[in-house]
């Protein structure tokens, strides 16, 4: 079994970090057998897989699957491996497309999540609802705790004991919720004259009132930085606070305020970590997040938790160069809707931001959302020539995948890109126009010949093997496979980062050789109109 919890630390994939971090941490040879590349994936994520080899090429959400799926059933060879994420509302989307993915592919591997009711709309709605349809996840609604267990429970948070009277009172004002019962329950121990709190708010309050002066400080700094911290940001806090780090930490969890994870410190519940904020002045607050933010720098925290420091500080402009680095992180890591969320403040504040665009346009694209065409040309007529051929270039590649060669091939024409990502998505354009039966099969493998060679000159291998498909594609016209065009033209959001992929399914999978399951009406007539169709393609 493996437990971990979310939490809001601005680090892309924390919770996937957090169960790689405790797997190796509990046994280093896991990674003796996960194998090389899924080793390489988790090095990204945490730096306790480290040393790892380099990817040969872009990290893809798949990867990220494969590697933690491995990771978990090699934890425990042999045997089913359950994956327990607490508090999941908390998780990016990075994290939460990959945990539905880990729930949806069994086999041995079996997950609990325990959440708050979440908000109609959000990432994690959508997620529960498809692994609910596909039959996948059962949801437990968890009823409030009936009075005779608020009881029990009372009696062993006051090892004391409370009068009949006061019992009664702390299960009325629990009303069902274990924590509340807790939490009044040790206040009512604590007060002689059985006086009861006014609500949970005000019990975790009164109990904030023992720690010592120190140790208060300290935890309202800690409680304004993030809700899960490790030590050295701790003891960089505590020089802020100006108070002794160690002593104060271990009054704090002496305390019951906080609890050790394998690295880190975390909350013991949200509301202790908000009751500890609001009783910092709004104006102190400013400072706070300004030195905190300045702490994070020094230690090379999260970029997105520096920016949200600066942004909570008011300070705009400097959260700038952090957002676009939190950007340029989850881009990185294939995380393109957390990219969207980093990016959305930036432009907000500088709507002209060139790499901010250009950014944003190429994670939507990434997503397969036809705004990815109009977002290219909003950064190319920022940046001007010639890196706006470059950007122009990619829409028109973009609008190929979406199904509209015909206007790709008008956004090509007088386009002289000439960078080889450019010159690359040039060619994938026009041979993808020209495998669905609407552009010239000579232009795009001319084009695509010259990007094959700029990508030998460059020495990059993914380069390279996106040009040759390219020249591939072109050569394979879709009147040389019948199922090609439509098939393609039903593939609307293809969710994986890499153009070559759409050349793949569209110029080759007809083949006999290379589709993986030929039905037999034959790859012309079948691919198009199967199920494995649109899964395959999607790989």
């Amino acid at each position: 079994m493996c437990r971990v919890a979310a939490s809001q630390t601005g680090r892309t994939y924390a919770v996937m970090s957090d169960i790689t971090e405790r797997l190796i941490v509990e046994d280093r040879s896991v990674l003796d057998r996960i194998g090389a590349q899924a080793r390489a994936v988790l090095a990204l994520l945490n730096p306790h897989a480290a040393p790892a080899d380099n990817l040969p090429g872009p990290l893809g959400r798949h990867q990220v699957v494969g590697a933690i799926r491995r990771l978990l059933l090699a934890a425990e060879p042999g045997r089913e491996v359950l994956l327990q994420i607490d508090d999941v509302h908390l998780a990016d989307d990075a994290d939460l497309d990959v945990i539905t993915q880990l729930v949806a592919t069994g086999a041995g591997l079996c997950v609990l999540l325990t959440a708050r009711p979440p908000a109609t709309g959000t990432a994690l709605t959508r997620a529960l609802g498809r692994l609910q349809r596909s039959g996948v996840l059962q949801v437990l609604d968890m009823e409030p705790l009936p009075d005779d267990e608020c009881r029990r429970l009372v009696a062993r948070a006051a090892p004391d004991g409370v009068s009949d009277d006061v019992m009664a009172r702390i299960v009325r004002a629990a009303d069902g919720n274990p924590f509340a019962a807790i939490e009044l329950a040790r206040c009512a121990g604590a007060n002689t004259d059985g006086r009861l709190p006014g609500d949970v708010a005000e019990a975790i309050t009164e109990r904030l009132c023992d720690v010592p002066d120190s140790a208060l400080s300290l935890l309202k700094w800690m409680a304004l930085c993030s809700d899960e911290l490790d030590v050295t940001t701790v003891e960089a806090l505590a020089a802020e606070a100006q108070v002794p780090s160690m002593e104060s930490l271990d009054a704090a969890l002496a305390a019951g305020v906080l609890l050790p994870l394998v690295s880190r410190y975390r909350f013991r519940h949200h509301l202790v970590q908000q009751a500890l904020i609001d009783q910092v002045p709004p104006h102190r607050r400013l400072k706070m997040h300004r030195g905190i933010a300045a702490r994070l720098a020094e230690l090379e925290g999260p970029p997105a938790d520096i920016a949200r420091h600066l942004l909570e500080a008011g300070q705009r402009r400097d959260a700038v160069p952090w957002l676009l680095a939190a950007a340029r992180d989850a881009v990185r890591l294939a995380a393109f809707s957390d990219a969207l969320r980093h990016l959305a403040p930036l432009l907000a504040f500088q709507p002209d931001h060139a790499e901010g665009l250009r950014l944003r346009a190429e994670s939507l694209d990434a997503m397969g959302e036809p705004a990815a065409l109009a977002a290219y040309h909003a950064a190319a007529d920022v940046v001007g020539e010639p890196e706006s051929h470059n950007l122009r270039a990619k829409a028109a590649l973009a609008q190929v995948k979406l199904g509209d060669p015909k206007g790709a091939l008008v956004v090509l024409a007088g386009l002289t890109p000439t960078s080889v990502e450019g010159r690359l998505c040039e060619a994938l354009a026009y041979s993808g126009a020209a495998a669905l039966g609407t552009g010239d099969p000579a232009i795009g493998t001319a084009k695509a010949a010259v990007a094959r060679k700029l990508a030998l000159q460059t020495g990059d291998t993914t380069s390279l093997v996106i040009a040759s498909w390219a020249q591939a594609a072109a050569g394979r016209p879709a009147r040389d496979q019948p199922g090609a065009a439509l098939g393609a033209a039903r593939v609307r959001r293809p969710p994986v980062h890499h153009p070559a992929l759409f050349v793949w399914c569209t110029a080759l999978c007809r083949r006999d050789s290379i589709c993986p399951k030929p039905c037999n009406r034959g790859p012309a007539a079948g691919c198009r109109t199967r199920p494995c169709f649109r899964r395959d393609a999607a790989r």
